[in-house]
Protein backbone atom coordinates (compact mmCIF):
# COMPACT_ATOMS: atom_id res chain seq x y z
CA UNK A 1 0.00 0.00 0.00
CA UNK A 2 2.75 2.58 1.13
CA UNK A 3 4.84 1.89 -2.11
CA UNK A 4 1.43 1.71 -4.48
CA UNK A 5 0.60 4.88 -3.26
CA UNK A 6 4.51 7.06 -3.99
CA UNK A 7 4.50 5.40 -7.20
CA UNK A 8 0.96 6.88 -7.88
CA UNK A 9 1.47 10.58 -6.46
CA UNK A 10 6.01 10.63 -6.83
CA UNK A 11 5.72 13.97 -5.19
CA UNK A 12 4.16 12.84 -1.87
CA UNK A 13 5.97 13.12 1.17
CA UNK A 14 6.69 10.28 3.29
CA UNK A 15 4.11 12.51 6.03
CA UNK A 16 1.31 12.16 3.61
CA UNK A 17 2.13 9.07 2.39
CA UNK A 18 1.87 8.34 6.34
CA UNK A 19 -1.38 9.21 6.62
CA UNK A 20 -2.78 7.39 3.46
CA UNK A 21 -2.04 4.19 5.32
CA UNK A 22 -4.81 2.42 7.16
CA UNK A 23 -3.78 0.93 10.06
CA UNK A 24 -4.72 0.28 13.44
CA UNK A 25 -1.46 1.23 15.06
CA UNK A 26 -0.17 4.53 13.92
CA UNK A 27 2.86 4.46 11.97
CA UNK A 28 6.08 7.18 12.48
CA UNK A 29 7.41 8.94 9.32
CA UNK A 30 10.49 7.57 9.87
CA UNK A 31 9.04 3.88 9.53
CA UNK A 32 7.68 5.09 5.92
CA UNK A 33 10.93 5.92 4.81
CA UNK A 34 12.53 2.86 5.65
CA UNK A 35 10.36 1.06 4.46
CA UNK A 36 10.60 3.37 1.13
CA UNK A 37 13.89 2.99 1.19
CA UNK A 38 13.79 -0.87 1.46
CA UNK A 39 11.60 -1.07 -1.48
CA UNK A 40 14.22 1.41 -3.76
CA UNK A 41 11.99 3.96 -3.79
CA UNK A 42 14.42 7.09 -2.23
CA UNK A 43 13.18 10.59 -2.42
CA UNK A 44 15.17 12.44 -4.72
CA UNK A 45 15.29 16.01 -6.61
CA UNK A 46 13.43 15.72 -9.60
CA UNK A 47 15.55 16.05 -12.88
CA UNK A 48 15.08 19.28 -14.70
CA UNK A 49 14.48 17.87 -18.38
CA UNK A 50 14.18 19.57 -21.99
CA UNK A 51 11.42 18.14 -23.69
CA UNK A 52 12.07 17.72 -27.42
CA UNK A 53 9.35 17.39 -30.02
CA UNK A 54 8.99 14.01 -31.72
CA UNK A 55 10.04 15.45 -35.16
CA UNK A 56 12.98 17.38 -33.03
CA UNK A 57 13.99 13.76 -32.17
CA UNK A 58 13.34 12.44 -35.12
CA UNK A 59 15.81 14.59 -37.32
CA UNK A 60 18.39 14.66 -35.23
CA UNK A 61 18.33 10.85 -35.22
CA UNK A 62 18.19 11.33 -38.69
CA UNK A 63 21.22 13.70 -39.04
CA UNK A 64 23.40 11.08 -36.78
CA UNK A 65 22.60 8.36 -39.03
CA UNK A 66 24.14 10.13 -42.23
CA UNK A 67 27.33 10.93 -40.35
CA UNK A 68 28.10 7.89 -38.63
CA UNK A 69 30.49 6.11 -40.58
CA UNK A 70 32.30 9.59 -40.74
CA UNK A 71 36.60 9.12 -40.50
CA UNK A 72 38.13 11.06 -37.61
CA UNK A 73 39.67 13.41 -40.16
CA UNK A 74 36.72 14.68 -41.42
CA UNK A 75 35.01 15.11 -37.70
CA UNK A 76 38.34 17.49 -37.26
CA UNK A 77 37.22 19.83 -40.10
CA UNK A 78 33.62 20.37 -38.32
CA UNK A 79 33.08 23.42 -36.46
CA UNK A 80 30.22 23.41 -34.36
CA UNK A 81 28.16 26.80 -33.02
CA UNK A 82 24.97 27.29 -31.88
CA UNK A 83 23.58 30.62 -29.66
CA UNK A 84 21.33 30.05 -26.77
CA UNK A 85 19.33 32.12 -24.44
CA UNK A 86 19.19 31.35 -21.38
CA UNK A 87 17.30 32.17 -18.33
CA UNK A 88 17.50 32.23 -14.58
CA UNK A 89 14.04 30.83 -13.39
CA UNK A 90 13.01 31.55 -9.46
CA UNK A 91 11.61 27.71 -9.59
CA UNK A 92 11.13 25.58 -6.32
CA UNK A 93 12.82 22.45 -5.92
CA UNK A 94 11.16 19.23 -6.29
CA UNK A 95 11.69 16.18 -4.98
CA UNK A 96 9.97 13.03 -6.30
CA UNK A 97 10.49 9.29 -5.32
CA UNK A 98 12.14 6.93 -7.71
CA UNK A 99 14.02 4.55 -8.06
CA UNK A 100 17.71 3.60 -9.57
CA UNK A 101 17.17 4.16 -13.17
CA UNK A 102 13.79 6.28 -12.86
CA UNK A 103 15.59 9.48 -13.21
CA UNK A 104 14.41 11.00 -16.42
CA UNK A 105 10.92 8.57 -15.92
CA UNK A 106 8.00 11.29 -17.03
CA UNK A 107 6.46 10.79 -13.41
CA UNK A 108 9.95 11.89 -12.08
CA UNK A 109 10.88 15.17 -14.29
CA UNK A 110 9.98 18.39 -13.02
CA UNK A 111 8.07 20.48 -15.50
CA UNK A 112 9.81 23.99 -15.60
CA UNK A 113 7.50 27.59 -16.60
CA UNK A 114 8.63 30.26 -18.04
CA UNK A 115 8.77 32.76 -15.05
CA UNK A 116 12.31 34.18 -15.64
CA UNK A 117 14.00 36.27 -13.31
CA UNK A 118 17.33 37.27 -15.79
CA UNK A 119 18.07 36.39 -18.84
CA UNK A 120 21.44 36.81 -21.26
CA UNK A 121 22.12 35.00 -24.84
CA UNK A 122 25.22 33.09 -25.58
CA UNK A 123 27.29 31.92 -28.68
CA UNK A 124 29.55 29.29 -28.87
CA UNK A 125 31.71 26.87 -31.37
CA UNK A 126 33.24 23.65 -30.86
CA UNK A 127 36.09 22.37 -33.60
CA UNK A 128 38.59 19.84 -32.81
CA UNK A 129 41.77 22.07 -31.55
CA UNK A 130 39.87 25.11 -30.23
CA UNK A 131 36.32 26.13 -28.05
CA UNK A 132 34.94 29.78 -27.35
CA UNK A 133 31.55 31.34 -25.63
CA UNK A 134 30.52 34.65 -26.48
CA UNK A 135 27.97 36.47 -24.26
CA UNK A 136 26.19 39.24 -25.76
CA UNK A 137 24.99 41.90 -23.83
CA UNK A 138 21.32 42.63 -25.32
CA UNK A 139 18.51 40.62 -28.03
CA UNK A 140 20.53 38.84 -30.16
CA UNK A 141 19.59 39.81 -34.36
CA UNK A 142 20.94 38.39 -37.50
CA UNK A 143 23.42 41.40 -37.60
CA UNK A 144 24.53 41.37 -34.11
CA UNK A 145 25.30 37.97 -34.14
CA UNK A 146 27.34 38.13 -38.02
CA UNK A 147 29.63 41.44 -36.73
CA UNK A 148 30.23 40.11 -32.97
CA UNK A 149 31.27 36.55 -34.63
CA UNK A 150 32.87 37.76 -38.47
CA UNK A 151 36.45 37.55 -36.69
CA UNK A 152 35.93 34.52 -34.76
CA UNK A 153 34.67 32.26 -37.66
CA UNK A 154 37.37 34.05 -40.62
CA UNK A 155 40.10 32.71 -38.38
CA UNK A 156 38.70 29.22 -37.55
CA UNK A 157 37.75 28.87 -41.17
CA UNK A 158 41.37 29.39 -41.71
CA UNK A 159 42.41 26.49 -39.44
CA UNK A 160 39.60 24.19 -40.41
CA UNK A 161 40.93 24.59 -44.06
Amino acid sequence: MLCSSSLKDRIASANALRRCIDTAKAVSVDTCRRRLRQKGLMARKAARKILLAKETMKRRRSWAKVRQDWTIERWRRVLFSDECHAEICGGKLQFVRRRVGERYKAECVQRQQNRSVAHCNFWGFITHFDGGITRFENNMNAMRYINKNRHSSELLTQKLQ
